[in-house]
């Protein structure tokens, strides 16, 4: 049984551009996704999928210095970029993350992963229902099959911008919500904005230092 990450990255973004390459004691944010990632037991092989492009090249810089593996694909078809990645790679199940969670628990995703194969689930969730982990925790696992489909039938751009609405919408997915102990969901862990980078910086990182 073979579990893949796909870790998505993008520099090109309006609200804060080049937020991935942000540096927290010294790495960057993508790198500090990367590591938490790489650190779950449970996944087989981890990839960074971005897009096609100039923009990339800082990212695939960082994968190539961490022999990580990187994939091109599609900027606006996330969904697609997705699918073409998984599909060279061949998993049964893949594990969703976004470059943009420096603080993304390790043993979480591995808790999430275990859930998901134990439940016997199509697609699984922390933030499906309450109560809900943070955001900047978000873990989804989905089988390759429920990939596969939303990638033949979704048509909408908002489908296939965000990967997983046409998958927890398609009635013979099962859908699992793995749950937190209280409820967490208003709680931002994510990173979005320079006033979240500040504060992920002085809670959790203690650097002075701010720079791409």
């Amino acid at each position: 049984m073979k579990v893949l990450a796909i870790i998505q990255a993008r520099t090109t973004l309006k609200r804060l551009p080049n937020k991935i390459l942000l540096l927290l004691d010294g790495k960057t944010v993508l790198e500090h996704c990367m590591s938490r990632v790489f650190g779950a037991k449970l996944i087989d092989q981890m990839v960074v999928a971005y897009p096609l492009g100039e923009a990339s090249l800082p990212i695939q810089k960082i994968c190539a210095n961490l022999d990580i593996m990187g994939f091109a694909g599609s900027e606006d078809d996330v969904l697609d970029r997705y699918y073409q990645c998984a599909r060279l790679l061949k998993p049964k199940h893949i594990v969703r993350i976004t470059s943009d969670c420096p603080l993304v628990d390790s043993d979480l995703i591995d808790r999430v992963i275990a859930y998901h194969i134990a439940e016997n689930a199509t697609y699984t969730s922390n933030r499906l229902n309450e109560p809900a982990y943070p955001d900047g925790e978000d873990i989804e696992v989905f089988t390759f099959d429920a990939l596969e489909r939303a990638w033949k039938y979704s048509m909408m751009p908002y489908d296939r911008e965000h990967v997983s609405t046409f998958i927890k919408a398609d009635p013979s997915n099962k859908c699992c919500h793995y749950p937190a102990p209280c409820d967490m969901g208003d709680i931002k862990y994510s990173l979005d904005t320079m006033e979240d980078y500040e504060e992920i910086r002085r809670r959790y990182y203690g650097s002075d230092y701010i720079g791409y």
